[in-house]
C-alpha cells in the first residue's frame, strides 16, 4: 500500500516542535551534531542533582526520540527458526507508562547487512513516528509512518533499497542513500523522491562513507566516484531534474608513504557549514588510526588531528568533542578531548575509560563510561575547567546495568536507555 500524505508546511510547525527542546532523531538534528542547543533546563547549576524520575523495563535498546508527549526506543531481534522482528515501544514522557507497542515481522539482518531490515528513523513535525522496515520476503523497503499517539500505520512508502542507518531528517524531507550503486536520494515524508544525485562505484553499500547530512541548503555526504573518495556537495533544493551533480566536489586525500588504506566517512556538519570527515587509516605494518578532517564550507582543508580511534563525535559552535584517544591519551584508556580546529582546548579524563559518543546540552558533555561494576555517565562542563585536563562535574549513577546502549537529553530530563536483568529506559531529573 503507498498512501501519500501532503506534507503541510512546516516553518511554524517544526520550529515550535524544536523549542520545546524535543529529541527528534539520531544525533538531534539533520547534522548529526549530537547537540541539543535549545536545552536550558538541565544545566550545570543542577546537573550533580539528577536523579530517577522513572524506569520502564518494557522499553528497547535505542538512542531514544523524544516528542513533547512521549520518549520512542526500538531494537531488532529473533533468529532463524522463529524469524525476526523490529519493536518498536512509545513511553509516556511523563510518568514512564506504557503507551503502545509494535512488533513487526522483518528480514533476516543477516542477508543484507551491513544494511538493516528495521530501524527507527526519525519524529516528524506534527508527531508521526517513522521507521523503516524489510518484510520476511524481501518484497521492498519501506519507510513507514506511525501515528505518535497510537502507534497506528498512517502511511507506506516504497524506499528503494534505502539504508536505513543513516536517514536524517531536514524539515520532514527526508535524506539517505538508496540504489545497488547508492545515490545521494532526497524525498518528502509520505511522498516521492524529490531528486537524487548520481549513481556511485559502490556496490550495495560495501564501503561505509556514513551518513548523508543536511543544512538548511545544503545535502554532504562523502561518496566514491571513478575510484576516489571526494566530499560532494549538493543543493538541498535539487536542480530542476530528476538527477543532480553536486554544486562542490573535494577529492580527499589518497594516503602517502606507509599507508595502504583510507576510508573516510562524514561524521557532522558545524555551524558555518565546515564538514567533519573520519578517516580510518590502515598503514602498511598493519597499525591502524583515525584522522579527524575539517573541510569549510568551500570545500577547503582547515584543521586536521590525529587520533589512534576515535569512539564518537560532537559539536557545539566551533568546538568538536571527540570521545577516544590520541599520543596523549593515557595508554588502554579513551578520553575526552575538546578541539577548536587543530588545537586541543582541554581533555576530560576518568578512572576507566569513556565508551559511548558524546553528548552536548546546556553547556554540558555527557558520554558513559566503562567501569567493571558496569557503565554510569560522565558528565562535563562543556567549556572545560581552565585546566588542561578536567574531570567530571558529576557521575549519573545508572545502576546495576552491563550496558548503555543510547541517551538522549531533552527538556530538562536524560533518557538512558541500557541493558540490566532486561531492557530498560530511565528518566533523570534534576530536584525542584
Amino acid at each position: 500500500m503507498h498512501v501519500q500524505r501532503v506534507l503541510r508546511p512546516v516553518a511554524v510547525g517544526f520550529v515550535a516542535v524544536l523549542l520545546s527542546g524535543c529529541w527528534l532523531q539520531p544525533g538531534w538534528g539533520p547534522t548529526r551534531q549530537n547537540f541539543n542547543s535549545l536545552e536550558n533546563t538541565l544545566t550545570s547549576a543542577n546537573v550533580a542533582t539528577l536523579a530517577p524520575a522513572w524506569s520502564s523495563g518494557t522499553a528497547l535498546r535505542s538512542e531514544p526520540l523524544a516528542s513533547s508527549a512521549a520518549v520512542y526506543t526500538a531494537q531488532v531481534d529473533g533468529d532463524k527458526s522463529s524469524g525476526f522482528a523490529l519493536h518498536v515501544e512509545a513511553t509516556d514522557r511523563n510518568s514512564g507508562a506504557r503507551l503502545w507497542r509494535r512488533d513487526d515481522p522483518i528480514g533476516d539482518p543477516a542477508t543484507i547487512r551491513p544494511l538493516l531490515t528495521g530501524s527507527l528513523v526519525t519524529l516528524t513535525s506534527d508527531g508521526h513516528v517513522i521507521v523503516g522496515e524489510v518484510p520476511p520476503d524481501f518484497s521492498g523497503v519501506n519507510l513507514i509512518e506511525l501515528d505518535g499517539t497510537t502507534g497506528e500505520v498512517v502511511g507506506t512508502t516504497g524506499a528503494g533499497a534505502g539504508d536505513f542507518r543513516y536517514v536524517v531528517n531536514q524539515n520532514d524531507q527526508l535524506v539517505y542513500r538508496q540504489g545497488a550503486f547508492p545515490q545521494v536520494t532526497v524525498r518528502t515524508i509520505g511522498g516521492g523522491v524529490t531528486w537524487t544525485g548520481p549513481e556511485t562505484d559502490i556496490i550495495h553499500f560495501d564501503t561505509d562513507n556514513g551518513p548523508v547530512l543536511a543544512t538548511a541548503n545544503r545535502v554532504v555526504a562523502v561518496e566514491q566516484t571513478s575510484g576516489q573518495q571526494a566530499l560532494n556537495i549538493y543543493n538541498l533544493l535539487g536542480c530542476g531534474a530528476a538527477t543532480c551533480s553536486p554544486m562542490l566536489s573535494t577529492v580527499l586525500p589518497g594516503g602517502g608513504t606507509g599507508v595502504a588504506s583510507v576510508n573516510y566517512k562524514l561524521v557532522t556538519v558545524l555551524d558555518d557549514g565546515t564538514s567533519v570527515i573520519d578517516g580510518f587509516v590502515t598503514n602498511t605494518d598493519g597499525t591502524t588510526e583515525d584522522e579527524l578532517l575539517e573541510l569549510d564550507s568551500n570545500d577547503s582543508l582547515s584543521a586536521f588531528h590525529v587520533f589512534t580511534h576515535v569512539v564518537g563525535v560532537a559539536a557545539a559552535g566551533s568546538i568538536v568533542y571527540v570521545t577516544g584517544a590520541d599520543s596523549a591519551t593515557p595508554a588502554g584508556t579513551n578520553e575526552l578531548i575538546a578541539l577548536s580546529g587543530s588545537a586541543v582546548q582541554w581533555r576530560g579524563q576518568v578512572p576507566d575509560s569513556l565508551t559511548g559518543h558524546p553528548v552536548v546540552a546546556g553547556g554540558l558533555v555527557y558520554a558513559p563510561d566503562g567501569p567493571a561494576d558496569g557503565p554510569d555517565i560522565r558528565v562535563f562542563d562543556a567549556n572545560g575547567c581552565g585546566a588542561a585536563t578536567c574531570g567530571p562535574l558529576t557521575t549519573v549513577d545508572t545502576g546495576a546495568v552491563s550496558a548503555v546502549s543510547g541517551y538522549s537529553v531533552s527538556d530538562g530530563t536524560l533518557y538512558v536507555a541500557a541493558d540490566g536483568s532486561g531492557p530498560q529506559l530511565t528518566a533523570y531529573r534534576p530536584a525542584a
